[in-house]
């Protein structure tokens, strides 16, 4: 799948975003290079199912952390889920997120491009994976994730390699 991706024009979509009214992912990727990790979430989620939760926190931290370097490299980083607004602004307030969340309730990214995705009864949710996008044009995913914890840092790892930044 990832090799399917690369080169691949992010599509236009119009997302969900906390405390604005809503964002073209299409526009944002042709104004600044962007990394885009997708996850779960955790709304709406079978009751036992708090580990997805855990590792979404991880995950957004790990962003988080390592955005002054994304940031030098001249990369935003923005995370997307099929969660609403509102779980998404308390998961930005709780883990003092510096990065949007974005809410992706309908799955248009995963349709548009195919990205995997799993069902938990109703609720379709995003399978954890990476897309860095420079001028509008996906130039490299990382899936499967093996680490929510250390997603950014192999982002990063890969850019070194790359010479980027």
């Amino acid at each position: 799948m990832a090799e399917r991706l690369v080169g691949v024009t992010l599509p236009s979509v119009v997302l969900g975003v906390n405390g604005e009214d809503s964002l073209n992912l299409r526009q944002l990727a042709c104004g600044h290079p962007l990394v885009i990790y997708l996850y779960p979430g955790n709304e709406g989620a079978p009751v036992g199912s708090e580990d997805a939760g855990l590792m979404d926190a991880v995950q957004h931290r790990a962003f988080r952390d390592h955005q002054p370097d994304l940031e030098a490299r001249g990369y935003r980083t923005v995370g997307v889920s099929s969660e609403g607004t509102k779980a998404q602004t308390r998961a930005m307030l709780e883990g003092r997120l510096t990065h949007r969340l974005l809410s992706d309730p309908r799955l248009q990214l995963a349709e548009r491009l195919q990205l995997p995705t799993v069902t938990d009864g109703e609720v379709g949710r995003y399978r954890r994976l990476t897309l860095v996008v420079h001028n509008g044009y996906i130039v490299k995913v990382f899936f499967p994730v093996g680490s929510a914890a250390r997603s950014a840092a192999q982002v990063i790892a890969w850019m070194t390699i790359q010479g980027i930044g």
